[in-house]
Parts: structure tokens; C-alpha cells; sequence
């Protein structure tokens, strides 16, 4: 233990002073210019944990927080670890104990009862959202045995990271080594990122979020909030009593499907049919990390839809069954086409991934009997285009879906 306080030590003296790397990194296919920035907060941070990560307690008390996936993801807040408190009714966890302990012993070595580093108490304070990220090797799946690799690394995202922009990032390793990796680059070995949350919103203890928030964590001071809850969207079907609303996510049928007449090609000869959006997915997983990069996790997946009657709909659609090219089943009826001269020739849909930050405007236009609008929607100045089509009401009816590609993304809409 005396030796990894020693080597804190070095290690966060070290890291007050800033330093300007070298711009330099090539993947297979392509040179890519990368942004380098001055060793920040979260670089101490991260040296922290590394050397913390000698001993296999703190360890296995930062693989189980991760495992939980509390918000969906395998991370954890700061604030979760720092100062942990009851939440939800619970009792603090173990786990989040184990991890305060060890942060404390870093600062006066004293287990249990050590105050705070400063650069904890300056990033509860700045960043509230910092959150931590454990990443299994590429194509593997997270296991308790990671924790225990010597070439296990730190990373530390910038202030103010864009997911779309490429980036030298900083990793550090348990033998006080520094690493340079690329951002777009996902290293073959175990990760614990530093970063921010995407998942939940923070607000002070006490105060109301807005309706239909439901809690994540509350702490001393401040109370952490779902930002989209787990759930998808229906329109009411014929015989609903709910009258539509939000449903849980439909699970895919083990079963074989039934074999099925072929439907008509033609809307018009559809007279009641639904739409449904019955499919999506990224192309591969490269495309998928053009919009969420390795460093931030799962996507979280969200489209709007624009009639032409300016009504609209929009549905979040989750962050599981996305990764590797993989096509996410998710048959949800949304719309009932009664005929042309009433719903309009075409609606669209618009892809994004969201990532937070401030609420902006974003419009759709639609075109309904001879006029040209639009409509409105909120979501967050973070968030990524991911793609968007228009469906026509001459395009093909296909109850097996038909396909709408959009490039590194795709989509099929079914009509049954």
C-alpha cells in the first residue's frame, strides 16, 4: 500500500504541469491529423486510479460498480464513489465503500477516514457528470479477470471532448507508464475511461427536474436523474385500452415465424394497415463509431418522424443491439396510413445519437396538400445526425420491410 501512495504521489505532482504532445497517429486505411490538449483534471484523476489499480480489491470493487450498469451502461459517477450515500431507498453498496476508501487512503493514508484529494473536490464541483467507463478488449466481453491484466489502462477524455472530432488521447498504465492512443482507434485491452456521462442529468438535492425524470442517484448535495428513460414508444392499436403510450421494449421471438401471404406492394390497396418501424442498424461497428467512438460506450439511439399533417412522433429506441454490424429487430407500429389525398405523400425520419448538453431547436419540413412546413422538436447541441429519409407512399409495402439506407446506417419500414 506505502508503495502505491508513493507512486500516487509522483504521479499527481507530475501531472500539474501541462504538456504539449506530438501530433501523430495511422490507422490501416487512412492518416488522420489528431487533437492533442494540455494534461487536465482529469489526467490526475486517471493516474489515481491506475496506480490504485495494484491492489485487486479496489479492483474488483471498480468491475462490480461497472457491472451493474446502473444507467444501462458499465460505468459509475464520481460523485457514486466520492461521497457514496443512500439512494433510491438502498444502502450503499460495497463496492462504492471500497472505492471511497482507497480514494481517501490516496490523499492522507488514513483507510476510511482520509479527506478527499483536491482533484476530487474540484471535479464534484466543475463536472459533476464525471463519470467512469469500464471496456472490455475489442469483441470481448467484460469479465472480473480484467481487472487483474497488467496492461490495463486509464484513459482520461479532454474537457469538452466532441465525439466528432479525432483525438490523441492519454492512457495510463499501472506501472505509472503514459500510453498514446487515437480516439477512433479501439485498443485490444481492458479500459476504464474517464469521462462524462451521457445517461443522467444533474441537479441540486432538492430540486424538481421536470415530469417524468425518474432517479438515478441521490447525494449529499446533488441529485442525478434518467436522462431518457429505458422505454419505446407506441401509437394506440386497434383495441388498446391504454390508448397508446410507453411500453417496454419488445424482446424478439425465439420462434420461427409463421409463414405469411405476401402483402400487396401497393398503400393504396392497403386500406388500414399499419407502418412499422421494423428494423435498424449501423453497418458495422466502424460506422457505428463515427457517431459514438469507443471512449463513449454504447450509442444511444433516438428518431424522429415529421407527417405531413405537422403532427410528429419520436422514439427512443436504446442503447443494447447496435454493436458490430449488428441489425436491432424492434417492429413498432407508429403510423396508419389512411390514404394519400389525407396523410400526404411522404413523411421522414430523422437518426440521432444523443449525447446531451444544452436543448436546441430542430425542425423537419413537410409538405401537406400544396403547403411547406415544419415542425419543431427539442434535443441537445451534442447530439449527432446519424442520417435521414423520407418514406413515400408510392414506395414499395412490404410486410418483411423495406430497406432505407442511409450510408453507415440502415432501417426497414414494414407495412402490416
Amino acid at each position: 500500500m506505502v508503495r502505491g501512495m508513493l507512486a500516487a504521489g509522483v504521479l499527481l505532482a507530475a501531472c500539474e504541469k501541462e504538456q504539449q504532445l506530438e501530433i501523430a497517429e495511422k490507422t490501416p486505411n487512412e492518416a488522420i491529423e489528431l487533437i492533442t490538449t494540455p494534461v487536465g483534471e482529469k489526467d490526475t484523476l486517471a493516474m489515481l486510479f491506475a496506480t490504485l489499480l495494484n491492489n485487486a480489491d479496489f479492483g474488483q470493487a471498480v468491475y462490480r460498480g461497472a457491472a451493474e450498469m446502473l444507467d444501462g451502461d458499465n460505468e459509475f459517477l464520481l460523485a457514486e464513489v466520492a461521497t457514496p450515500a443512500r439512494s433510491r431507498g438502498e444502502s450503499t453498496r460495497a463496492w462504492q465503500q471500497t472505492i471511497s476508501s482507497y480514494v481517501r487512503v490516496a490523499s492522507d493514508g488514513t483507510r476510511g477516514n482520509g479527506r478527499l484529494p483536491d482533484v476530487v473536490e474540484r471535479l464534484l464541483q466543475s463536472d459533476p457528470l464525471t463519470n467512469f467507463l469500464l471496456l472490455a478488449p475489442d469483441g470481448e466481453v467484460l469479465d472480473a479477470s480484467d481487472m487483474d491484466r497488467d496492461d490495463l489502462l486509464v484513459v482520461a477524455l479532454p474537457a469538452n471532448y466532441d465525439d466528432q472530432k479525432d483525438y490523441q488521447l492519454r492512457g495510463y498504465t499501472k506501472q505509472g507508464e503514459m500510453v498514446m492512443l487515437s480516439s477512433r482507434v479501439a485498443p485490444n485491452r481492458p479500459v476504464l475511461v474517464v469521462g462524462r456521462n451521457e445517461r443522467v442529468i444533474c441537479v441540486p438535492r432538492g430540486t424538481n427536474p421536470g415530469e417524468g425524470y425518474k432517479l438515478y442517484y441521490q447525494g449529499r448535495t446533488n441529485a442525478y436523474y434518467f436522462r431518457n428513460p429505458p422505454r419505446q414508444w407506441h401509437l394506440p392499436e386497434d383495441g388498446d385500452d391504454d390508448g397508446g403510450g410507453y411500453m417496454p421494449p419488445v424482446e424478439p421471438n425465439p420462434q420461427p415465424p409463421k409463414p405469411v401471404a405476401p402483402t400487396p406492394t401497393d398503400r393504396s390497396k392497403l386500406s388500414g394497415k399499419s407502418e412499422y418501424l421494423l428494423k435498424a442498424g449501423f453497418k458495422s461497428q466502424r460506422d457505428l463509431e463515427d457517431v459514438e467512438p469507443w471512449p463513449k460506450g454504447r450509442p444511444e439511439v433516438r428518431c424522429y418522424v415529421a407527417f405531413h399533417d405537422g403532427s410528429k412522433e419520436n422514439m427512443f429506441l436504446g442503447d443494447r443491439g447496435w454493436w458490430n454490424g449488428n441489425t436491432k429487430d424492434l417492429n413498432i407500429q407508429f403510423w396508419k396510413w389512411a390514404d394519400e389525398a389525407k396523410s400526404g405523400d411522404y413523411y421522414t425520419i430523422k437518426w440521432i445519437e444523443e449525447d446531451g448538453g444544452a436543448a436546441v431547436d430542430l425542425s423537419l419540413s413537410y409538405t401537406y396538400k400544396g403547403i411547406t412546413g415544419k415542425v419543431g422538436f427539442k434535443w441537445n447541441d451534442d447530439d449527432d445526425t446519424i442520417g435521414e429519409r423520407s418514406v413515400h407512399y408510392t414506395d414499395e409495402a412490404l410486410r418483411d420491410g423495406k430497406l432505407y439506407d442511409l450510408g453507415g446506417f440502415r432501417f426497414w419500414i414494414a407495412v402490416k
